[in-house]
């Protein structure tokens, strides 16, 4: 495969130095590009290498499926109609394993033109973890990348139907104080006790869908669904839901798909549960009478 050389941003650039844009740097990010355009692939390369993160550029889906095969990437974004192989086809061998050596849960953003409603939605359910139109607005780059980045790992969730959002709308957390009477200790120890619970819940749930238990899935999904919908957790309540929808109509291929949203969605919200508690003092202890 030939990776493609294209400008670099210069080090003292404002990006680079952190004096603008309205989505902070997060951790860099190695990125894998699938474009087929040259301009195009210089231009988003150079934006992204802007970024501060290191960027392979594959010029149609079988190059990314060689370099996916050869090199761990954090993101690969997609664009969808390719020469060769198109991105679809290209995501349709990386989430069914069928090339050794790629890791078919890595983060797979589709660059678009289309904008129709039921072609985001198309794409979703094939199984992108989120989709950016063209031609690409470099904040909502960068907002896209922050929100994987804030998770830790290499996943990122986005709820059918929209574009990616910043991790920030993950949960809502003074309208949970404000729902328990204003008490935020309360919600703190609410809020370890559900991440304690729902990492229990999401490996009931793997297990049910590694032996093919389609009701006992179903069930877990429905179980996490409720507790997730108590702290108004809608992208993991709805994820949950069309889950086990999907698994109890043996729709297979947008199972999956709903599978990695799931997956992704109680990434993105337990992220933002640990960054509020660790950002969150801890109470005084109470006075000991004399």
């Amino acid at each position: 495969m030939t990776v493609r050389k294209f400008p670099s941003p210069p080090a003292a650039c404002p990006r680079a130095a952190g004096a603008r844009a309205k989505t902070p740097s997060p951790r860099p990010l190695t990125i894998l590009l699938a474009e087929d355009l040259e301009l195009n692939a210089g231009i988003i390369a150079y934006f992204l290498r802007l970024d501060g993160h290191t960027v392979t550029v594959a010029e149609n889906g079988a190059q990314a499926l060689e370099a996916l095969a050869r090199d761990a990437f954090d993101l690969v974004l997609m664009d969808v109609q390719m020469p060769v192989m198109d991105g679809l086809e290209a995501l349709r061998r990386i989430r069914g394993g069928l090339t050794p050596g790629i890791d078919p849960a890595v983060p797979v953003i589709a660059l678009t033109a289309h904008a129709a409603a039921g072609d985001r939605e198309n794409l979703l359910e094939a199984g992108m973890d989120g989709y950016l139109s063209k031609p690409l607005d470099t904040e909502k780059l960068y907002a896209a990348i922050a929100a994987l980045a804030h998770t830790g790992r290499r996943t990122a969730a986005f709820g059918p139907g929209r574009e990616i959002a910043p991790p920030d709308d993950a949960i809502d957390i003074p309208g949970l104080i404000r729902k328990f009477a204003g008490d935020a200790k309360v919600v703190g120890e609410l809020l370890t006790l559900y991440l304690e619970t729902s990492a229990q819940k999401a490996g009931e749930i793997e297990a049910a869908a590694a032996a093919g238990d389609a009701a006992a899935l179903a069930r877990e999904c429905h179980s996490l669904a409720g507790i997730a919908a108590s702290f108004g957790l809608k992208a993991v309540a709805e994820a949950c839901k069309e889950t086990g929808r999907l698994a109890q109509a043996d729709e297979q291929t947008r199972f999956r798909g709903a599978a990695s949203a799931l997956r992704l969605a109680m990434e993105r919200t337990n992220a933002a549960i640990r960054a509020h508690l660790e950002n969150t003092p801890p109470s005084a202890p109470a006075a000991t009478p004399a």
